[in-house]
């Protein structure tokens, strides 16, 4: 006996599957669980930061603090070469995000955001952070918390996630 679904149901489930697919494939990278050494381009606060993949949102920890609830995407694009996102944060910053990588060993991130001025001038600033995974976790960093070079310890968001 064949089994022939409607036309209906064959394209419902052709429509899920896609959005799953999208969804996939849109979804921002997440760095392998461990320690990893971030290096930012144009300015000096490097830092390390311990990892759990799980918990791990690059975005929201290394670009842009509070991009989850302060950011809405524009668009978003994944081909062989990385990702590249474009967001409007607080309702004024446009931010362009691109990411290139393998996320378990290295990655790169490069960003601008353009933001209006008193006056109405736009102001635009730039940076590229230089990710490098650098083995287990030191018992001195706990899980998503960020030890800054020559400084503090930042706490860890990983407990509201």
């Amino acid at each position: 006996m064949i089994y022939r679904a409607a036309p209906t149901a064959v394209f419902t489930a052709l429509l899920l599957a896609c959005a799953a697919s999208s969804a996939a494939d849109t979804a921002p990278p997440q760095r392998a669980s461990g320690l990893w050494q971030v290096t930012p381009e144009h300015t000096p606060f490097s830092y390390e930061i311990c990892v759990q993949a799980d918990k791990d949102r690059i975005l929201e920890d290394d670009v842009w603090s509070g991009f989850e609830r302060e950011c809405v995407l524009e668009s978003q694009q994944r081909d062989e070469q990385g990702q590249r996102l474009v967001a409007v944060c607080d309702k004024t910053t446009r931010l362009t995000v691109s990411m290139t990588g393998d996320f378990v060993s290295a990655y790169k991130i490069a960003f601008t955001a353009t933001y209006p001025l008193p006056g109405g001038k736009l102001e635009t600033q730039s940076d590229t952070l230089q990710g490098r995974f650098a083995g287990v976790c030191p018992d001195t960093i706990p899980p998503g918390a960020k030890q800054m070079k020559r400084g503090p310890l930042i706490k860890s968001p990983y407990g509201q996630r």
